[in-house]
């Protein structure tokens, strides 16, 4: 079994944008620009507050809060491979913004 180690951090606040929000550092290019960093594998994430939506589909946007799975406050979900990365949006489903904690796990060699 591999060990990953955490490369990086961020706190996302998700609000009603119309496609939904993507990670700051969400593609290979970016998270490597951001942190300095390469190996990364995955974005473990937290829902702080408040209800939200995610999506990872390419062409699939989460809209008005009614498309893609829901996750509340408390829940944790795990994004794994940079094509999912790249692709994740997420919007909240109700009237405030929520709130979610990713931490970017990859190869602990690198």
């Amino acid at each position: 079994m591999e060990h990953l180690i955490a490369k990086g951090s961020e706190r996302i606040t998700i609000d009603d944008t119309a496609g939904g929000i993507g990670f700051t550092s969400g593609s290979d290019a970016t998270i490597a620009d951001t942190y300095n960093l390469k190996g990364v594998r995955q974005a473990v994430c937290r829902v702080e507050n408040n209800e939200i939506r995610i999506q990872t589909m390419v062409g699939k946007t989460v809209l008005a809060g009614s498309v893609g799975i829901e996750k509340a406050a408390g829940d944790e979900f795990i994004i794994t491979g940079h094509a999912d990365m790249e692709n994740f949006r997420a919007i909240r489903t109700g009237g405030s913004s929520g709130i979610i904690e990713v931490i970017y796990e990859g190869d602990s060699g690198n």
